[in-house]
């Protein structure tokens, strides 16, 4: 379910993950590790402050690696077991 790192994405792919983790959000957890050295200390503040800059950014290259991050967190959530 990983997606590689990329510039620009495609609308359908942002709006799952959106979906994904408004299903979820309720249940996130606390905090997570997203590799050695990266701690997330509030997932729900990172993740709501993300939705607005995925939403409006997805194709601006700028932005790349804030939407690729989120792709990260939940990557990291599914290898931990959180469904």
């Amino acid at each position: 379910m990983s997606i590689p790192y990329q510039k620009t994405y495609d609308r359908a792919v942002i709006q799952e993950l959106v979906v994904w983790f408004r299903e979820r959000f309720d249940r996130l957890p606390q905090s997570i590790q997203l590799r050695p050295g990266m701690v997330i200390p509030d997932v729900k503040v990172m993740v709501r402050n993300y939705f607005d800059v995925v939403q409006m950014h997805y194709e601006n290259p700028t932005y790349g690696a804030q939407v690729h991050h989120l792709f990260e967190v939940r990557d990291c959530l599914l290898a931990q077991g959180f469904e």
